[in-house]
């Protein structure tokens, strides 16, 4: 020790005048190890410009855990930083071993380790970097790595996928969730849990471009202890902001019908005014005590703990509802006054209605009760149906046939026993000409309890239909979905308040196949999927299109579903064009992205329900939708690139 003092002494007596106080500050230093390094780096060998780099907290894992289901080695990321357009970066960070991914503009991901260490040598102020285990054709050259002293460490960004310059891309984070009770009894009937969120909005910089939009909505569920292992039960609430304490807040109210043991709070959503939305969940296989989410195609642990509540005193409900199949009625009623039949005791002409097109209504109606097997029974939630025309439930058909879905409401008697209907309406341009074609079936019942409790009874139970006359034949009904022609925009860029139109062309079509659709290759169709023979193409009558909605998708949501935003609007015909328009802004309140906006999804559907979803694809660049064929009876999908290629906006 004395020999190194001396030798120090000597170097320092050794140095000119003019040095003298950097070099006695360079003497202190070289007796003390900064514990925070100002790194900087650069990610070669690939292009990763305006890229989101990602430090996680110090761990002792000897490889890269991007991929891995072991609670232990999910890594949690703490600190970030972005990269320029040469693909350099800078941060400060601590002393320890790190696990670093990289999320690129074009959504892919890629990842390194770094270690942080002190210089080895006493007289060097620097500290150290080594990099081990890079992937995804990474190559990561370490520029200069000093000692920052006393220096914050940087501060974490909120996740996403790549960086964008402009608007609010950053989801809300979430802080701290707490379940006020520890334990709640519902022996006397019922029971109430509170919860408190902590939340703030994510940080993207401080720049005037990168200002946050401010929170909009906080959400929760609770899960029972089956749910959280996959099934059971869940009950929502949505939460308010307490601004005297400054935490989201909400209650669920829970009645002694569900399960006992240990329940969690499964999910917090969280969502801001530029639209920007993330859900921490319970996710099993990566953390049963703290959350995760969905982010560059992974799940990514938050370090937000999972709180949890006991509930005792409670009878569950074992055992799903039950529909009297006695009690099942299908009654029908034209439009003419006097054609009622309750129940549908004869044929239903269909011609007889004084209203164009001409049509009928069904009711639906059954008796369910709910004993609840060997606990308190929950009651009734929900009972959907559905009506299914001939070619629909006839094996022997290769034509699709009609379905019309219905929801049952309760009409009279209690939750736990009740009486409920539904109506449907089956209009001429629907499948049902003659008793040879004309038969529709009730093809079954579901009923749910408010336990979670299901029950399926099946269209050969249920064994109830009646027959349409003087509808449509086989040949002539509407069968399929409209088409999309062509999309257009009328502006490439807008600026905040600017409204931009589109306008999409749309016709109900007579065929499976649209005139716009590009040749398929063999993987890209099943192979037994079929198209409507040739001769029955020339004589359908469309029923004509009933709605058209649109969404467009933001930069971010582009690259990545679950992070950015979208705006959706419902499209107006114009008589003049014989079009369908929409009109959006970007209003500056919500200073929502900047960048391409593409119209990602366009929903059709007619008015005998038929609908088509076109959307974009990964790895086309045109829109893409799922097509229903029949052969011999059984039902296949099968995809279809068509020739349209989306339409897009810019905001600047």
């Amino acid at each position: 020790m004395i020999k190194f003092i001396l030798i120090l002494i000597t170097i320092l007596n050794c140095k000119p005048k003019a040095k003298d106080t950097s070099l006695q500050d360079g003497g202190v230093l070289a007796l003390y190890k900064s514990n925070t390094y100002s790194v900087s780096l650069n990610l070669g060998n690939v292009s990763v410009p305006n890229s989101m780099v990602y430090f996680s907290a110090v761990t002792t894992s000897n490889s890269l855990t991007k991929n891995t289901t072991t609670e232990s080695n999910i890594p949690i990321f703490t600190t970030s930083t972005t990269t320029d357009e040469n693909g350099n970066l800078n941060f400060v960070i601590s002393v320890g071993t790190y696990q670093a991914l990289v999320t690129t503009i074009e959504n892919r991901s890629l990842a390194f380790k770094i270690k942080i260490e002190p210089s080895t040598d006493p007289l060097n102020k620097d500290g150290k970097a080594t990099i081990t285990d890079e992937e995804g054709n990474i190559k990561v050259v370490v520029l200069r790595v000093a000692g920052a002293g006393d220096s914050n460490i940087t501060r974490p960004s909120s996740f996403v996928c790549g960086y964008n310059p402009k608007g609010d891309t950053a989801p809300p984070e979430i802080k701290s969730v707490e379940l006020v009770e520890s334990n709640v009894s519902l022996s006397s009937g019922s029971g109430v849990v509170s919860v408190k969120v902590k939340t703030e909005e994510g940080f993207e910089g401080d720049l005037p471009e990168k200002k946050a939009s401010g929170i909009k909505q906080i959400s929760a569920r609770l899960f029972s202890p089956n749910r959280i292992n996959g099934s059971g039960f869940t009950t929502h609430s949505s939460l308010k902001l307490n601004s005297s304490t400054g935490f989201y807040e909400g209650k669920f109210s829970l009645t002694n019908f569900v399960e006992n043991g240990t329940w969690k709070l499964g999910s917090v959503i969280a969502r801001d005014n530029a639209g920007n939305e993330r859900e921490f969940i319970l996710e099993k296989s990566k953390s049963e005590t703290n959350y995760s989410f969905n982010a560059c195609g992974q799940k990514i642990a938050s370090g937000t703990l999972i709180p949890s509540i006991e509930i005792t005193g409670s009878s569950p409900d074992t055992d799903a509802p039950i529909v009297n199949l006695a009690s099942v009625i299908l009654k029908s009623d034209i439009n003419a006054g006097i054609i009622v039949q309750n129940p549908i005791a004869s044929n239903i002409d269909i011609s007889s209605s004084l209203i164009t097109p001409k049509e009928v209504e069904i009711t639906i109606t059954a008796t369910v009760t709910d004993a609840g097997g060997t606990g308190i029974a929950s009651g009734v939630n929900y009972i959907d149906t559905r009506l299914q025309s001939f070619s629909w439930w006839q094996t022997g058909s290769n034509f699709l046939g009609n379905f019309i879905y219905v929801r049952l409401d309760r009409v009279s008697g209690t939750e736990l026993s009740g009486t409920y209907s539904g109506k449907a309406t089956i209009r001429s341009f629907a499948e049902g000409f003659s008793t040879a074609d004309g038969q529709w079936k009730l093809g079954g019942i579901c009923v749910k309890d408010k336990a979670g409790n299901s029950n399926w009874t099946n269209r050969e139970i249920v064994n109830k239909s009646f027959t349409i006359l003087n509808a449509s034949t086989s040949f002539t009904a509407d069968f399929y979905p409209p088409e999309l022609k062509s999309a257009s925009i009328n502006k490439t860029s807008v600026a905040f308040d600017e409204t931009f139109k589109f306008t999409l062309d749309v016709a109900d079509t007579t065929a499976t196949t649209t005139s716009t659709d590009q040749t398929l290759t063999t993987s890209q169709i099943s192979p037994s999927a079929s198209t409507q023979p040739s001769t029955t193409q020339s004589v359908i009558i469309p029923s004509g299109v009933k709605k058209v909605t649109a969404e467009f998708y933001s930069p971010l949501k582009l690259l990545e579903n679950s992070l950015g935003t979208s705006k959706s609007s419902t499209l107006v015909y114009n008589e003049a064009t014989k079009k369908y328009e929409g009109t959006l802004n970007f209003p500056s309140s919500n200073n929502e992205e900047g960048g391409t906006w593409k119209l990602a999804k366009i929903e059709l559907v007619d008015r005998a329900g038929n609908q088509r979803l076109y959307k974009l694809s990964e790895g086309y660049n045109n829109y893409t939708y799922t097509k229903i064929s029949k052969t011999d009876g059984d039902l296949t999908n099968s995809f279809v690139v068509s020739t349209i290629v989306p339409v897009f906006i810019t905001r600047n």
